[in-house]
């Protein structure tokens, strides 16, 4: 064995599972929620349970690399092993959920993210994630029920609003519902240009082009001028 796989044996023998843990977690990416290199990370959690095959969180942080790999069949065994574990943490659900639908099975998805509510029934997480599938699988009044919770969660959240604004407008072609949406948003963050664009556009489709106008000209006026432009040349707005 050479210098460099002696230091390795060494750190093998040296590490406690929650080391190898810690050290797989060194390469997590906060900001996308998942690991820079997952197929190193899955070297040091299989290290993390051959030493504590009652690590439950090894179990969840390998599901999610083995499906950052697309091998969602060995995501669903690792999420299904964590959720033996610890039944009550929600984000086990909702991580095997995704597996499920990349895998085509489309209910157990939807109960996973559904137990998931029933364990934390304020945790908008679920509900987002459900509304999601509802939205891929095209079932947008369930898309619609799912944003009516999330707001009651959270009434603050302009995205939200926005999100059941545009289901509204584009998959359900209720454009006076999607104005209502979109007029909240505002109200919450009055300098969003895609606020005022996607607010327009719905005026466009009732008709309404002096509402239209206003709104493509409030988003020119925050830096987006492109809508307006167009109104123009088409000859809606002056």
């Amino acid at each position: 064995m050479g210098i460099i796989g002696k230091l390795f044996q060494k750190d093998v023998d040296e590490l406690s599972d929650a080391g190898w843990f810690l050290k797989a977690h060194s390469l997590w990416n906060h900001e996308k929620g998942n690991f820079y290199k997952p197929q190193k990370a899955l070297k040091y959690l299989d290290q993390a349970i051959k030493l504590n095959p009652n690590k439950g969180e090894a179990y969840g942080s390998r599901g999610i690399a083995y499906f950052q790999l697309g091998n969602y069949h060995l995501s669903v065994e690792n999420h299904t092993q964590a959720i033996k574990i610890d039944p009550e943490y929600i984000m086990n659900y909702i991580n095997r959920a995704h597996a499920y639908f990349q895998l085509g099975m489309y209910e157990k998805a939807i109960e996973d993210t559904t137990q998931a509510t029933e364990l934390d029934p304020n945790a908008t997480v679920s509900y987002t994630v459900r509304a999601g599938f509802y939205s891929q699988l095209e079932k947008h009044d369930l898309v619609i029920k799912e944003y009516d919770q999330i707001i009651r969660l959270d009434p603050s959240n302009v995205a939200y609003y926005y999100a059941r604004g545009w289901n509204y407008a584009v998959k359900l072609d209720d454009h006076q519902k999607a104005i209502e949406d979109y007029n909240q948003a505002i109200r919450l963050e009055p300098n969003q240009t895609l606020l005022y664009i996607a607010r327009g556009k719905s005026y466009l489709i009732l008709k309404d082009f002096v509402r239209m106008c206003r709104d493509y000209k409030k988003a020119c006026d925050l830096g987006d001028c492109e809508s307006l432009q167009m109104a123009k040349k088409q000859g809606y707005c002056l």
